[in-house]
């Protein structure tokens, strides 16, 4: 990834019939996500339409508490290997750093 994702926290708003979420600092759109039945301006971010109705405001939801969830994963990360040496927690780290490198465009 070449640059930073857009600094958290973000919230998800209905709009027009489609959902935004947006960067609660400025409120810079991050994405904008809708059914098959909405249109969107071509300038947005993200042009993810979804089949069924309500996917899209539950994907919303889920795409602002990104920042907030990153920074757990990365808490959780370095804090695990104090709990011990127990094959679990190893199975957690090592998916922890996958999903880590992933939220940050690496490879999984």
């Amino acid at each position: 990834m070449s640059a930073p994702h857009t600094p958290g926290p973000w919230w998800a708003h209905c709009e027009g019939g489609s959902f935004g979420v947006f960067a609660e600092d400025d409120g810079r759109e991050i994405a904008r996500l809708h059914d098959k039945k909405g249109n969107l301006p071509q300038s947005s971010f993200a042009d993810m339409q979804y089949q069924y109705d309500g996917q899209h405001e539950a994907n919303a939801h889920l795409i602002a508490a990104a920042p907030e969830l990153l920074a757990l994963a990365m808490r959780a990360q370095t804090m695990l290997p104090m709990v011990g040496h127990h094959p679990a927690v190893g199975r957690l780290i090592s998916d922890l750093t996958d999903a880590i490198a992933k939220a940050k465009g690496g490879a999984a």
